[in-house]
């Protein structure tokens, strides 16, 4: 009798097949994962260093102040796991590009001035008295008879004195009308940034080139999923930078130059890159 071997794997033979290729698959993925959170980071990393060039660039064509400003955030997105980034989404107080515009409230006030002014203007003619005497002399010679008679007249003519008072009345009304304006601008939410022009007292959100009619607030985890900014060290204080028509950096334009190098840190799953502006000639580059 014959017994022919059957070709075939053992059971202990295809489970080290199959042990081997989930290492080498779960190798791989983590590769894979690594570099497109190393390229996401990149990517938002380099959109905040040109828009903070961008601000400069504006301070710099235009001869006047821009400034960004920067909202720390903490938000924490699980790529499987998508209702959790859209109820942090929607949840929001700036949803994609945010509502960071100033609400402007006007008051007027009118205060109304009336002045009277009253001339008085008196006039005087002074009365005469008018005394005319007339004497008429007559002699008449009868026979030897001389007989003279003299006849006086006097005549008084009394002029009345007038006296005219004019009294003018000039009535002034002046209106004067102030107007007082308030711009009250809406507090950042978090992991934004928005680009402003600033005069000191009001900033004033500039338009987004790349999306029209909308507000240039830019909310980083609407464009990369994940990536928070996770720390904002402005040297003097505070979470903006502002830019003089020079292109220096400034913490505030009523404020001081920086004297040290502004620090913007983006994170991603474990991951951090920097962007920094250089005192002085406001230069940025990322580390």
């Amino acid at each position: 009798m014959f017994f022919c071997k059957k070709n075939g794997f053992t059971l202990f033979e295809l489970i080290v097949v199959v042990v081997v290729l989930a290492i080498i698959s779960t190798i791989g993925y983590v590769r894979v994962t690594n570099s497109q959170s190393t390229i996401r980071l990149s990517a938002a990393t380099q959109k905040v260093q040109a828009d903070i060039e961008y601000a400069r660039s504006l301070a710099l064509s235009d001869s006047k102040w821009y400034g960004i400003e920067f909202s720390v955030g903490s938000v924490v997105f699980l790529e499987k796991d998508l209702s959790n980034y859209l109820v942090g989404f929607f949840e929001s107080p700036v949803w994609a590009f945010g509502g960071g515009s100033p609400t402007t409230t006007t008051t007027t006030t009118t205060t109304t001035t009336t002045t009277t002014t009253t001339t008085s203007s008196t006039t005087t003619t002074g009365g005469a008295t008018t005394t005319t005497t007339t004497t008429t002399s007559s002699t008449t010679t009868t026979g030897g008879t001389t007989t003279t008679t003299i006849v006086t007249t006097t005549t008084t003519t009394t002029t009345s004195s007038t006296t005219t008072t004019t009294v003018a009345t000039t009535t002034t009304t002046t209106t004067t009308t102030i107007s007082t304006t308030t711009t009250t601008t809406l507090p950042l939410a978090a992991n934004n940034y928005q680009i402003y022009q600033t005069d000191g007292l009001v900033d004033t959100i500039l338009f987004n080139p790349s999306h029209l009619k909308s507000d240039f607030v830019v909310n980083l985890d609407h464009y990369f999923a994940g990536v928070v900014i996770s720390d904002v060290s402005i040297p003097g204080g505070g979470d903006k930078i502002e830019f003089s028509p020079l292109g220096a950096p400034y913490n505030d334009r009523n404020g001081s130059v920086l004297t040290a190098e502004a620090v913007i840190t983006l994170q991603y799953k474990g991951l951090t890159k920097q962007i920094r502006i250089t005192p002085n000639t406001g230069k940025v580059y990322i580390q």
